[in-house]
């Protein structure tokens, strides 16, 4: 029965998640859809608590009471069970929070997400806040998101999510997100002064686009990208509506990304089938990344997938999705724009490039490729991207001289990579 209520629950946050994807105008919806977001959340926690003072009065009856061999193990037993309920209460507020995150990025940029999901000081991810039910201020940053909605001001309680850690609440419109710190009492110390000081360098970069000294580097930039972004979302979820109707499904929305889809057969024995799978081929299992809370701070599987059900039978493991990514095509890609690429998969870049003749090595991080299984970004538009990025730092007065002209201190990190290049 609970599990019944648990899906309709997810079902209905699903359907308003994408009437408001929609229709981003339809305030009151995107007020309703936090409110239902927070009562879930606090239903889940008072769960957790009574869970642990159960557990914890088991652990004493275990300590205290002279329990016979086989009371003993019944107890142990129950105990076990219930670190399992509460992981399994855990995981569902990750998954609710998961659906705040879906609102979250339906208004603000998934390149400024990014730069919320990490410290200021360096880029290390940010501590989340903890418990809902926990915050002293909750009351308070609820009672300033109506006002600021009554106002006709969207708003956005970050504790909701799973990606925006700076800050209590953000203000929204067609610029970056104003983001705010609720305060319930006039008190100032050194922890205050530190998260006034982390929210100033954090809005400072997402409004203007550059910073000195952030995140350990002496001049950081903001800019995007020369080509449009593509990305094969509606592939992915063509691929789901097959797989409903067979059982499993494969697509390749360009050549060397395969989308798999599966339900109704073992996921290991349909990957062994498939013959575009070799040793250049890097297999993305989206529900890994899912199970372990790894997806941010990316674009959510909540907006991700479209369908109701599909998303739900994601969630519990009911659907298993792959992606497959060719190695091998993405350096024919690279290296028809004439340039060399090297892929390393385990390192903090990636992918690493170098045009022929050159010296100059650059790089695209491990969550940027991330993005083309998690995103379902064109990995061809990946490649040309970047590429037309660097020619256009080397262009004569560019955007980029500054950092080309900084060379060591950019090449350093990447230098020992060199000796991979052959050409």
């Amino acid at each position: 029965m609970e599990e019944a209520v648990k899906n309709r629950g997810l079902y209905d946050l699903k359907i308003m998640l994408n009437k408001l994807s929609s229709n981003p105008s339809d305030f009151s919806l995107m007020l309703e859809i936090q409110f239902k977001i927070v009562y879930l959340i606090l239903r889940r926690e008072r769960d957790i608590k009574r869970l642990k003072r159960k557990s914890a009065m088991l652990k004493s009856s275990l300590r205290k009471n002279r329990l016979s061999k086989e009371e003993s193990a019944l107890v142990k037993s129950e105990i076990k069970n219930i670190a399992s309920l509460i992981n399994e209460k855990k995981f569902d507020v990750y998954i609710y929070r998961m659906f705040g995150d879906g609102v979250a990025f339906i208004y603000i940029d998934r390149f400024t997400i990014k730069q919320l999901f990490y410290n200021s000081l360096d880029y290390n991810v940010k501590e989340h806040a903890g418990d809902l039910g926990g915050k002293s201020g909750l009351r308070d940053e609820w009672a300033l998101i109506k006002i600021a909605f009554r106002q006709g001001i969207p708003a956005l309680l970050h504790d909701i999510t799973m990606s925006v850690r700076h800050g209590d609440i953000s203000l929204l419109g067609n610029d970056e997100p104003f983001l705010i710190e609720v305060k319930s009492s006039s008190n100032v110390n050194k922890r205050i002064e530190r998260q006034k000081a982390s929210l100033e360098k954090i809005t400072n970069f997402i409004t203007t686009d550059e910073a000195k000294g952030f995140r350990g580097i002496p001049l950081i930039k903001r800019e995007a990208m020369n080509l449009p972004a593509e990305y094969h979302v509606k592939a992915l979820n063509d691929c789901l509506r097959e797989c409903k109707e067979n059982g499993y499904s494969v697509v390749e929305p360009e050549k060397g990304f395969h989308i798999v889809a599966v339900r109704e057969y073992d996921p290991q024995e349909i990957k062994d089938k498939f013959d575009f799978i070799t040793s250049e081929t890097q297999c993305v299992y989206l529900n890994d990344i899912k199970n372990a809370s790894q997806w941010m701070p990316l674009s959510p599987f909540t907006l991700l997938i479209e369908d109701e059900s599909d998303l739900c039978d994601f969630i519990s493991g009911d659907l298993s999705i792959f992606c497959f990514i060719s190695l091998d095509e993405m350096k024919k890609t690279s290296e028809s724009e004439g340039v060399e690429l090297v892929i390393d998969l385990d390192g903090d870049y990636s992918l690493l490039f170098k045009k022929f003749n050159d010296d100059m090595i650059w790089g695209v991080s491990r969550q940027m490729l991330l993005r083309v299984s998690l995103e379902m970004l064109s990995m061809s538009w990946l490649i040309r991207a970047n590429i037309q990025k660097f020619n256009n730092f080397n262009l004569p007065g560019g955007s980029g001289d500054f950092k080309l002209s900084e060379g060591d201190a950019f090449k350093k990190p990447l230098e020992k990579y060199r000796p991979l290049f052959k050409k």
